[in-house]
């Protein structure tokens, strides 16, 4: 079934509420970090080290999706009584990470995992600019409290800054017909994402209490989290959760399998691994035979949901098995069609958007791939984009001159990121909204590897946050963190990134493609990377 909205406060909660409210706000006493919820009453904690910041952890939006839930859409969240303790992360959901250099966090998992966090300022009685982070991580691994995502930063920027679990993996993306003939819509899969729609409705219903402006909400995310972004301004089911958008580094405009087909989507390297896309059906049948449940009738369902979520883990990660980032599809509920279709129909909302990309993406999401020779590297494009091979060529001769490692990193990056964000500013400029287009130029400092990789995947996070690795960061890092998170906040409170003190960043138009490189000295480019972007319309264009 679809999302549903929380049960209404009980009576005493909103006595408890006026009692609270009549509390000095200005100071962070236990008293005023109650706050009161659709579910029941929570108490925060304030952040020592950012004054005039308070922080609720692990607040469930949604009911546990265990036992018979596993595999259903969000449902509502059991009321509590008295005050609940919310100063403890939930632990993360669980991570069937079976990728060759991904890791998990470390911290505890469970598949009883739907909880959120929210920074704010103690004085409630406001309306600050509300951003809700959708983490990234391929859709099998990563969480709401990593701690390069710590909200505080935001919060004292005058933001409530509210960070997700979702469910990954199997347990968020597994289509299978038994779900499907059980849903009375008539689907399955996507359960990732209607978790983040739940999430969308709490904070919309919720977030007034925490002193936050529910008609001025922007989500934001990096990587599976800014693909999640664009999935969700892509489902109809979203309409009216939100009102901006922010995108690092992902979008959702190639086409996607369907159930039952996967005949429309072109083949390509997914990021790390080389992988072979199936139909949502195809995938799931798969993952289930490996659980060793066969067959797609109600028992089927019922040997699934009896198996162990430990046990479950534990058995796809031996077999190194799991759901990939791309196991989102067109199920005909939460996606009624191919995602850039909705986009350009009457139904989609005009929103303004700010999305980009890192200049170096593919330097560590491909770091293994090797130097080849110059007819190897011919033969390579020959066999990746038969179709268009020449235009690809011409398109990435100049990186291949310098190294052929480099002009795959980017062929596939390019694919990924590049294209998706240019795509998204088209179609949002068409829809009459504004598009802010960036790329992130700056060096990162990584661990063992220095500023040696440029700006690749995921080293933006980080900047945007403002949470340093001190044993790494320089001056300039912190300036070029404090930019970031500038236009970041003001595009959160007014819908243009533009403020006092910061380089001019015009909004997108076909005309002239602005782009803004990020940077220690941020300047203006145009047209960038455009015959490489343009190689890519052809290649999709050939999609029937």
């Amino acid at each position: 079934m679809t999302p549903v909205r929380q049960v209404s406060i009980s009576v005493i909660s909103l006595l408890m509420t006026f009692l609270l409210a009549s509390c000095d706000s200005t100071s962070p006493s236990s008293a005023n970090l109650i706050v009161s919820t659709s579910g029941g009453l929570v108490q925060g904690t304030a952040v020592p080290a950012k004054e005039g910041v308070v922080v609720y952890k692990g607040i469930p939006y949604v009911a546990p999706p265990v036992g018979n839930n596993r595999w259903r859409a969000p449902q509502p969240v059991e009321p509590w009584a008295g005050v609940r303790d919310a100063t403890a992360y939930a632990p993360d959901c669980y991570q069937t990470n079976s990728v060759e250099n991904i890791q998990g966090s470390g911290r505890p998992e469970a598949e009883d995992c739907l909880y959120l966090n929210v920074w704010t300022s103690p004085e409630q009685n406001t309306k600050k600019p509300v951003m809700v982070w959708i983490h990234g991580g391929g859709f099998i691994i990563g969480s709401g409290s990593e701690p390069r995502t710590d909200g505080a930063n935001f919060a004292a920027s005058g933001v409530v800054l509210v960070t997700i679990n979702y469910r990954l993996g199997p347990f968020g993306f597994l289509a299978h017909p038994a779900l499907t003939r059980e849903s009375e819509y008539g689907s399955s899969g996507n359960y990732g994402l209607l978790d983040q729609i739940a999430a969308l409705q709490w904070v919309k219903e919720n977030i007034a209490s925490f002193g936050g402006d529910p008609s001025n909400i922007t989500i934001f995310g990096e990587s599976a989290g800014a693909m999640s972004v664009c999935y969700l301004n892509a489902t109809p089911l979203a309409n009216g959760l939100f009102h901006k958008t922010i995108a690092q580094s992902g979008g959702c405009f190639a086409p996607h399998p369907t159930l039952t087909s996967n005949k429309n989507v072109l083949s390509y390297d997914a990021p790390i691994v080389d992988q072979v896309i199936g139909s949502g059906y195809e995938i799931g049948m798969e993952i289930a035979e490996t659980l060793g449940v066969l067959g797609d009738g109600a028992a089927a369902l019922e040997d699934l949901r009896e198996i162990d979520a430990g046990e479950l883990v534990r058995t796809l990660k031996k077999e190194k098995k799991t759901i990939y980032w791309r196991s989102v599809f067109v199920d005909d509920y939460v996606f009624p069609e191919q995602m850039q279709s909705f986009m350009t129909s009457a139904q989609s909302e005009k929103r303004d958007v700010l999305i980009g990309f890192n200049s170096e993406e593919g330097a560590n999401l491909w770091a293994s791939q090797t130097e080849l020779d110059h007819e190897s590297w011919l033969s390579y494009v020959a066999e990746k984009r038969p179709e268009l091979t020449e235009q690809f060529l011409a398109a990435y001769g100049r990186d291949a001159g310098q190294s052929t490692r480099f002009a795959i990193q980017n062929l596939h990056a390019d694919h990924m990121f590049g294209w998706d964000m240019r795509t998204w500013a088209r179609l949002t400029e068409a829809n009459g909204a504004n598009a802010f287009v960036y790329v992130f130029e700056h060096p990162a400092p990584l661990p063992q590897v220095g500023r040696s990789l440029g700006s690749p995947h995921g080293s933006d996070v980080n900047f945007v946050f403002g949470n340093p690795d001190p044993e790494l960061w320089e001056e300039i890092d912190y300036r070029v963190s404090k930019t970031l998170m500038s236009y970041w906040v003001n595009f959160a409170k007014t819908g243009d990134p533009n403020g006092a003190g910061l380089p001019v960043w015009p909004s997108y138009k076909s005309s002239d493609e602005a782009f803004l490189e990020i940077n220690n000295t941020p300047r203006v480019l145009h047209h960038y990377q455009k015959a490489k972007f343009d190689a890519y319309d052809a290649l999709f264009s050939l999609s029937p």
